[in-house]
């Protein structure tokens, strides 16, 4: 072997083998106590993370440390196990009171040095983000986001992920993701953990979607079908398991509150938002979706919340039904006791975000001697859009409000503002280019007793 060839191989292993932050710091769940990242790293070793100006972020470039440069109190060192092919991803609590407001966190990958000693850490791929006090007045809402990557490129060829570029952009303090965040493709991804993580590992290392994870804001998700399994899969499906440990590997959502499924409750605001789980306890025979310890959950939720919002995320819709599509109607039983739940209780607040069906619109279910319910549907970010529903029986009903329906791609903002007696929620319909389509706003009077 020539020296020449020789000096390329070990270049090419070296750069190969640099460990490096592929995609994040994501800021997910923050509470009083920690704030949680999630971020991911090709052939690092162990990832190290700390406030800026102290310990070992003091210093820069690749070095090798010793135990006398580590500042016990801000510097912390995380393990992970390896994902796919030298990725490994990462979830990071740090410590709330050891920060202020402008200070920043520097995440490095570390690696392990030729001595064994596994003390080499790089600070060339480094990322710096900066902790932020949130008054949660603004936030995003989105759901079905197709990003093909390998295979489903050509499965289903069309891509549309600059939308991505202007949620990154926008003044936003979190954003709720509402199903269908990551397309498995049947009988291709769905077969084994390894198709899988292959496929997260693919769609999360879009430049255009890492910008928007990483650009400062929270972010929550649900799922829906095709995160969840096959298309219109209910809680028979025999992989829900296996999606459900890699969906929750790869989100910052706060814990689940069920032993089963994914559903939790987060307060941001003036907002208590129930995000809920329409698969793992769906019966397809239309006796259940939410199923019997989530919807109690629910209920019990929305009894004691004292915001004034009260937002149920749900993948299907609750108050449109369009023939041979998913919604809440397919299940009048359990439908039924929510929303007599409702009425009986006199719960005030209440709003309905959904997803699933590839456009936007705003439902209303007027109740005699009750204020009116509303659903708001924020579909799609990036997947097909049905540009000719509009045309068809679909592009009229008598439940849609002020005739939104949108069927290009799209996302809301939704902003809460006004006196505390009567707080207003606005959400504004935008199109990829961040260009208003249509808005809508719902007073805090409108929704009580």
């Amino acid at each position: 072997m020539g020296r020449v060839t020789l000096i390329i191989l070990l270049v090419s292993y070296y750069t190969h083998s640099f460990p490096q932050i592929v995609a994040g710091p994501m800021l997910g769940n923050q509470t009083e106590a920690f704030v949680e990242y999630w971020l991911m790293t090709k052939d690092a070793f162990k990832l190290y993370v700390g406030k800026a100006g102290h310990g070992l972020a003091k210093n820069s470039g690749v070095f090798e440390f010793s135990d006398d440069m580590v500042d016990n109190e801000y510097d912390l060192f995380f393990s992970s196990d390896k994902v796919f092919k030298g990725y490994k991803i990462w979830k990071v609590k740090y410590p709330v009171d050891l920060l202020e407001a402008g200070d920043s966190l520097v995440f490095a990958p570390s690696y392990l040095s030729f001595s064994g000693t596994g003390k080499t850490i790089s600070f060339n791929s480094s990322k710096v983000v900066q902790y932020t006090n949130r008054d949660y007045n603004e936030f995003l809402i989105g759901s079905c986001a197709y990003i093909g990557k390998g295979f489903s490129k050509i499965y289903r060829p069309w891509n549309a992920n600059k939308v991505f570029n202007t949620l990154a952009r926008e003044d936003a303090d979190y954003m709720l993701w509402m199903g269908d965040n990551i397309y498995l493709i049947l009988n291709h991804d769905m077969k084994d953990p390894k198709s899988i993580y292959k496929r997260y590992v693919g769609v999360r290392k879009t430049k255009q979607l890492d910008r928007l994870l990483s650009c400062g804001m929270e972010h929550y998700a649900t799922w829906d079908d095709h995160d969840y399994g096959p298309n219109n899969s209910d809680g028979s499906y025999d992989g829900k398991a296996m999606t459900t440990k890699i969906f929750n590997e790869f989100w910052c959502n706060p814990a689940p509150e069920g032993k089963e499924g994914i559903y939790y409750k987060i307060t941001k605001g003036d907002a208590d938002i129930f995000m809920t789980d329409g698969r793992s306890f769906r019966n397809n025979d239309g006796s259940a979706l939410l199923g019997k310890t989530q919807l109690e959950w629910l209920k019990k939720g929305l009894h004691e919340s004292t915001a004034p919002f009260k937002i149920v995320v749900i993948g299907s819709q609750v108050i449109q039904k369009a023939k041979g599509h998913e919604s809440y109607v397919d299940f009048p039983e359990e439908r039924n006791e929510l929303l007599n739940f409702l009425e009986e209780e006199q719960i005030p607040g209440v709003i309905f975000f959904t997803g699933d069906r590839h456009h936007s619109e705003v439902a209303k279910l007027e109740r005699e001697g009750h204020y009116t319910l509303y659903d708001i549907t924020c579909s799609a970010l990036s997947s097909p859009r049905p540009k000719f529903r509009g045309w068809g029986p679909e592009g009229k009903s008598e439940q849609r409000v002020n005739d939104i329906f949108i069927t290009r791609h799209n996302y809301a903002k939704c902003t809460v503002s006004g006196p505390a007696e009567n707080k207003t929620l606005t959400i504004e319909f935008k199109l990829p280019n961040g260009k208003v389509k249509d808005t809508f706003s719902l007073e805090m009077k409108a929704l009580g007793y």
